[in-house]
């Protein structure tokens, strides 16, 4: 049996599809081959354009790809829609100033109330229900296409959705700018009481706070040693439990993985593995129920 593809004709000859219907893994390959076009020119390259030959070569590289010729319009239609996407995120993301910013999935973190609001003060913005609902992912590579700056520096990053994160919870050992400082080394008695106090009678803790008043010199020290120790115990314990089943480990089963995953696909799959019960139960599945939900 042969089971060989037929050769297409070649490109000059081959007749253009009616009308382009652009996938999501043949925009993802548009905008990869501009980017690579735009880095490839460097600085004395004209932001935003590409010759006439290029357009061409991109054409060739799609058809050759997919067997699919658009026709050049159909190519600078999509080019002109991708740069309007680009304007009307970059507009929304200054607009959300001071809100939040999930970095993994490029999308603005905000109330339903807010998106209403701004829905109705920008009712000729076309896109403004796919960035809702799954963000601009392409946001900075399209920056690198239209040569103009990328604006996200005045949004929040969410704690729950860095790159480095897992649950967000239980972060006593993370120290930020609006974190309390670790406590001292004098204050952890008084940490240790409150530990314990719900287990422990009053008339014991009276007598462990007599007991410590007696401690002096020595004897102190190796109290406070003690007591340290056992605090960070509990916090190696608490790192080990949040390093499990991370959204880092569920990327390399992605990348790993023998399928051709287009760009919704892997950021509704992103999205899926901010819980932490998607992960785990991602993890833990055999390849081909892993292959089942890709696909």
């Amino acid at each position: 049996m042969n089971s060989k593809k037929n050769p297409l004709p070649p490109f000059e000859i081959a007749n253009e599809e009616a009308q382009a219907d652009w996938k999501p893994d043949q925009e993802t390959f548009l905008i990869n081959w501009m980017k690579e076009k735009v880095i490839a020119h460097g600085e004395g390259r004209v932001v935003g354009t590409f010759s006439k030959n290029e357009w061409l070569e991109l054409r060739k590289d799609c058809y050759k790809k997919w067997g699919l010729k658009y026709s050049s319009k159909a190519f600078k239609n999509k080019f002109t829609g991708l740069k309007e996407r680009f304007k009307e995120f970059k507009k929304l993301v200054e607009a959300a100033s001071g809100l939040g910013w999930n970095p993994l999935l490029s999308t603005v973190e905000a109330t339903d109330l807010w998106w209403n609001e701004y829905a109705k003060t920008h009712p000729k913005m076309k896109n403004l229900k796919r960035f809702k609902g799954l963000g601009c992912p392409e946001y900075k590579d399209l920056g690198v296409i239209f040569g103009d700056t990328i604006a996200t520096g005045n949004l929040q990053v969410s704690e729950n959705h860095d790159f480095n994160s897992t649950d967000g919870e239980d972060n006593t050992n993370e120290v930020t700018a609006e974190s309390p400082a670790p406590p001292h080394l004098d204050n952890i008695e008084v940490m240790n009481e409150h530990d314990n106090a719900s287990t422990q009678s009053k008339s014991q803790t009276k007598s462990r706070k007599r007991g410590r008043n007696e401690l002096k010199g020595p004897d102190l020290s190796e109290a406070v040693l003690v007591l340290a120790e056992a605090s960070q115990a509990r916090m190696e314990a608490r790192n080990e439990a949040r390093q499990k089943f991370t959204i880092m480990e569920c990327q390399d089963v992605l990348e790993a993985m023998d399928v051709d995953i287009g760009r919704l696909a892997y950021v509704k799959l992103m999205t899926l593995f901010q819980e932490k019960g998607w992960r785990e139960a991602f993890l833990h599945m055999s390849d081909a129920r892993r292959k089942d939900l890709v696909e």
